[in-house]
């Protein structure tokens, strides 16, 4: 039984690992924002306050829009958007 589980357990991860890896690029036109790998990352669900200690304070705080409310900071390189206090997504700025 051990040796059934240790080769499933072995055909899953070797599958896994050798999998292509993709990722969305959202190119605006006129720059804007798009999808990317930031060089500051940001987890999702952090606080308001965690933003704070690692990115230190925005260049601008955008009120929070629509239902649910989603507010914004704007940073030089990225935007981080909020629900409820908590990081939904860190969006990096266009090269």
């Amino acid at each position: 039984m051990a040796t059934i589980v240790r080769a499933a357990i072995l055909i899953v991860v070797t599958g896994l690992a050798g999998s292509p890896v993709f990722a969305d690029i959202l190119q605006l036109p006129g720059g804007g924002y798009g999808v990317t790998q930031a060089e500051k990352s940001v987890p999702r669900g952090a606080s308001e306050d965690d933003v704070l200690k690692m990115l230190g304070e925005p260049r601008r705080r955008n009120e929070p829009v629509g239902t649910p409310a989603i507010s914004s900071w704007e940073y030089d390189q990225f935007r981080v958007y909020f629900e409820s206090g908590l990081v939904l997504h860190t969006v990096v700025a266009a090269p």
